[in-house]
């Protein structure tokens, strides 16, 4: 697991009460009840004080940050813009 993984599955299992066994990659946050559109923003705010990111309204999208795996792999290419 890598690091950017793990410190989203920390927030999300310590904030929405969630089992870390029951936090699998692909699940919906939303349509599975873990997250709700304050969940959204609480994670967003999680962005960007822990990884410096802030995500353009045009970016909040299921596509994104619905689950664990979108996450993962949108801070981790927006980090790789950053750092282009």
């Amino acid at each position: 697991m890598n690091p950017v993984e793990q410190q989203l599955r920390t927030f999300i299992t310590e904030n929405f009460f969630v089992e870390d066994g029951d936090l699998r990659g692909e699940i919906s946050l939303t349509r599975s009840g873990i997250i709700d559109s304050t969940g959204v923003m609480e994670i967003l705010l999680f962005l960007e004080e822990r990884f410096g990111i802030s995500v353009p309204d045009d970016e909040i999208t299921p596509e994104n940050l619905d689950t664990l795996d979108n996450l993962v792999r949108y801070v981790s290419q927006a980090e790789n813009r950053v750092s282009a």
